[in-house]
């Protein structure tokens, strides 16, 4: 995360996300940009800097794991932190998938939108470390 400006965060499924949990992430202190689609979130990420994708499984077009699987494979995109919000997977079954694909987090429905902003948050934290770590090895190389 640059720390010049807040996170931005693409939130899929935005008609099915409760308006306290759109508003919690809000107050957290995030950008969001809303979709409503696997394509918009994919045209968003590769056009936008976007730190995280709050992301459903169950979407119109291309379901969450591929758009997800896209997300991790591209170069430009694979730093992006990915948390799936659904219901189509008990957590431990869901979670298990969210992690093969690369994602952070998987959360049931319905959510608990203090459980999404802790997970967001720590998953920005961890990457923003990855990231200076990766920078400290490349300075003495």
């Amino acid at each position: 995360m640059n720390a010049a400006r807040p996170a931005k965060i693409i939130v899929t499924g935005s008609q099915d996300q409760p308006a306290p949990v759109i508003r919690a992430l809000a107050q957290a202190g995030f950008t969001l940009r809303l979709t409503r689609s696997g394509t918009e979130v994919l045209r968003a990420a590769a056009k936008d800097e976007v730190d995280a994708v709050v992301l459903d499984i169950d979407l119109p077009d291309v379901n969450g794991f591929e758009v997800c699987r896209r997300l991790k494979t591209n170069a430009n995109t694979a730093h992006i932190q990915v948390v799936f919000v659904s219901s189509l997977y008990g957590l431990a079954e869901g979670a298990m998938i969210a992690s093969r694909l690369g994602a952070v987090g998987y959360l049931t429905k319905p959510v608990e939108s203090r459980d999404l902003v802790n997970v967001i948050n720590l998953a920005i934290c961890k990457r923003d470390l990855q990231l200076q770590r990766s920078a400290r090895a490349a300075q003495s190389a």
